[in-house]
């Protein structure tokens, strides 16, 4: 069973978009991989802005120019 674990930060995209996602995400794996749709699994896994640093600095702090 192929798994596929995205993660991004917020904001968060509309449900449209993560219905979006899971779908074309599910689409590739399963073409490339030649897989069953039903048998591909997709995470999204959606992270707070303080709670991702790069550089010793939080994503928050880089987005308010910190």
């Amino acid at each position: 069973m192929p798994y596929v674990n995205l993660k991004i930060s917020t904001p968060e995209p509309s449900e449209e978009r993560l219905r979006q996602v899971v779908e074309e995400f599910t689409d590739t794996i399963a073409r490339v991989l030649d897989k069953n749709p039903a048998d591909v699994m997709v995470y999204i896994d959606i992270t707070p802005p303080n709670a991702l640093g790069f550089g010793g600095k939080t994503l928050q702090d880089i987005r308010d120019g910190k």
